[in-house]
């Protein structure tokens, strides 16, 4: 059975997804966010970069979200997700999608492709994901643990797993969207 501090999380990742607020997970919400990320990023319609951030954050994240969809009706439902979710650390295709999902959500915070996330572009991201961007500058600091002024795709990719495991209610990984 998933704790309430991981349902409380995933019902965060999932509000941050539902980006129409209609209590779904559809495609267009994911193309409504992808909008909003590739707005501050800068990227043109029709350029590689444009492309490429598209086939990461909208092809395929609906393709992983899709295999939430357990009744194929092309929404993913909040106890639909909660569901998919619930299964421990050490499933294999759990720790996938997520390594996947960071990965994506990393080389779109690295704005400038510098292998490292710095304090502006940890702002841009919470932006982007309609989090707290007054809150970004004290989860950055939580969540850079090496002090370096940098988060790196390791430390990243460690908060994700974190995020999504984690029943520690002060393991900094928790803070990834904003406080929970």
């Amino acid at each position: 059975m998933i704790s309430e501090l991981r349902k409380k999380k995933l019902t965060k990742v999932f509000n941050t997804l539902d980006s129409d607020g209609s209590g779904v997970i559809t495609k267009a919400d994911l193309e409504k966010s992808f909008e909003s990320t590739v707005a501050i990023r800068g990227y043109k319609p029709g350029t590689s970069e444009y492309q490429s951030a598209y086939d990461q954050s909208v092809t395929q994240q609906w393709n992983d979200l899709a295999t939430m969809d357990s009744n194929n009706d092309g929404e993913v439902t909040l106890e639909e997700f909660i569901a998919y979710y619930d299964k421990p650390a050490s499933d294999p295709t759990l720790n996938q999608l997520i390594a996947a999902g960071g990965e994506v959500l990393f080389s779109m915070g690295d704005a400038d492709g510098s292998g490292q996330i710095g304090l502006s572009e940890f702002k841009q991201m919470n932006a982007a994901w309609q989090s707290d961007e007054g809150q970004a500058e004290a989860t950055f600091t939580q969540l850079d643990q090496n002090g370096d002024g940098s988060i790196s795709k390791e430390e990243f990719l460690a908060h994700c797993k974190d995020f999504f495991f984690s029943d520690d209610p002060k393991a900094p990984g928790n803070l990834i969207l904003g406080p929970v």
